[in-house]
């Protein structure tokens, strides 16, 4: 198991009092709190997002992490990973983010690409990141991924998935909050 330093140095970028971490939870970082993959180990890389992880996985996931970090741990809301967005999406979207026409239709390990405005990585494609915000079907998915069109990577852009769902492009990133020490 990770320790509270290991957890709370993959987890950064500021605005405000809302934190973004500065990836998707990678598959090193899941195997290190929950002990396991969900999918076959042996064919993803450590440092590539962690797929086919439910929402349902997300939660046992944060909750599993509450264990390590002082921080109130959350999956965030499409309006709180918006704030770490603001600023540049239109150079972002095409300098910055793998999607269909440059991905070669694969999953690329984090942090390949330069960061946003806020110091944070693949904020579009790559994978699509599991929000908090309630859909007719589950939740919504929102970022665009490798084999997405720039259309999909666009703010605004949802993708609805039942919250069963486990697929090969979608991803997590956390949104936390520390708690006051006063």
């Amino acid at each position: 198991m990770a320790s509270e330093q290991e957890c709370e140095t993959k987890c950064g970028k500021s605005r405000g009092d809302l934190y973004l971490s500065e990836t998707v939870i990678t598959n090193a970082m899941w195997k290190a709190i929950m002990g396991r993959l969900p999918q076959n180990e042996d064919y993803y890389a450590d440092e590539e997002p962690v797929t086919y992880i439910s929402y349902e996985d997300c939660c046992d996931f944060i909750e599993e992490l509450k264990e390590y970090v002082t921080a109130d741990i959350k999956i965030p809301t499409i309006a709180e990973r918006e704030m770490g967005n603001m600023r540049d999406e239109l150079r972002y979207l095409w300098d910055s983010a793998w999607y269909a026409e440059n991905s070669g239709f694969e999953i690329h390990p984090v942090s390949q690409h330069d960061p946003n405005y806020f110091g944070l990585y693949d904020m579009y494609g790559n994978v699509f990141e599991w929000t908090e915000d309630e859909s007719p079907s589950g939740h919504y998915a929102v970022g665009g991924s490798f084999m997405s069109t720039p259309y999909e990577l666009k703010s605004g852009y949802m993708r609805d998935l039942r919250d069963s769902i486990a697929t090969d492009d979608v991803g997590l990133r956390l949104a936390f909050y520390y708690k006051s020490t006063e």
